[in-house]
């Protein structure tokens, strides 16, 4: 049985929490991070949210569109960027593959890697 989203804020909601429950496990690198709830934002089509770990802070934001072919009716779109706690906005946004399988639910496959290409790009270190 395939779930369609009544609305788009529903749909946003349902995957701003997918991301932020990502985060409340017992596996070492992401207990690592914890979300802010004072830097989260959730509007009619999408969200953002700071995740503070590992020395730097992450933003994830996303979007979800109206897509009759996807399951659940919504087509996500997320992406991570990392900054240091002195610069105003990360420096590249790395795309999250994502999406909602036909139950509804919201399913990342390459969220650790863009997190941690941000969090390289956030990197003060020379790179050779």
């Amino acid at each position: 049985m395939s779930i369609e989203f009544i609305d788009l804020p529903d749909a946003a909601r349902a995957c701003l929490i997918a991301v932020v429950d990502r985060f409340n496990t017992e596996d070492p690198f992401w207990s690592a991070f914890v979300p802010d709830p004072d830097q989260t934002r959730l509007t009619a089509d999408g969200f953002s949210v700071t995740v503070r770990g590992l020395g730097c802070e992450l933003e994830v934001i996303g979007k979800v569109a109206r897509e009759r072919s996807a399951a659940g009716g919504v087509a996500p779109t997320v992406s991570v960027g990392a900054k240091r706690s002195s610069s105003p906005r990360p420096r590249r946004w790395h795309p999250v593959d994502c999406s909602v399988d036909a139950s509804g639910r919201f399913s990342t496959a390459n969220f650790r890697k863009a997190i941690e290409a941000s969090i390289v790009d956030a990197s003060d270190r020379v790179r050779v």
